[in-house]
C-alpha cells in the first residue's frame, strides 16, 4: 500500500532513521524540497519504507582545454561563483558534477567539491 506522508508519521520515520541510518545521513524533511514522497506499508498497515523523490542540481561544464591555464582558472572561479548564487536562490544547497577526467576531478576537489556518500547510481526511465 502506498500512501502520503504526513507530519504525524514523522515520529515513526525518525525512529526508523535513528535505528538504521543515523550514521549515514541526516533525517530528510520529506515534506520540503521533494518532488514527491510517500510511505509504503505492509498488509498490517505498518510502515516498511518511505520513498522521497527530490531534485538534485547537476552542473554540466564544457571547457575548451586548449585555452590557457589562466583563462580556464578565471572562468572556473567565475562559473563557481555564479553556480553558488543561482543554486542558493533556487533553494538548493548542493550541486553535483559527474567527472571522468582525473585532472578536473583534482581541480574541482581543490574548489570544495567532495565525493558523494555512497555509490552514485542512475536509473534511466
Amino acid at each position: 500500500m502506498i500512501r502520503p506522508i504526513t507530519k504525524n508519521n514523522y515520529h515513526e520515520l525518525k525512529s526508523i532513521h535513528e535505528q538504521f541510518y543515523k550514521d549515514e545521513f541526516t533525517f530528510p524533511d520529506f515534506l520540503t524540497h521533494f518532488v514527491n514522497a510517500f510511505l509504503i506499508t505492509n498488509h498490517k498497515d505498518e510502515i516498511v519504507s518511505v520513498v522521497g523523490i527530490r531534485n538534485i542540481l547537476e552542473c554540466v561544464v564544457l571547457t575548451d582545454k586548449s585555452k590557457s591555464s589562466r583563462d580556464k582558472y578565471a572562468t572556473l572561479i567565475e562559473g563557481l561563483d555564479a553556480i553558488k548564487v543561482v543554486t542558493s536562490m533556487q533553494g538548493f544547497n548542493e550541486v553535483h558534477a559527474f567527472v571522468q577526467d582525473e585532472h578536473w576531478l583534482r581541480v574541482l576537489n581543490r574548489f570544495g567539491f567532495k565525493s558523494c556518500k555512497g555509490q552514485a547510481l542512475v536509473l534511466s526511465i
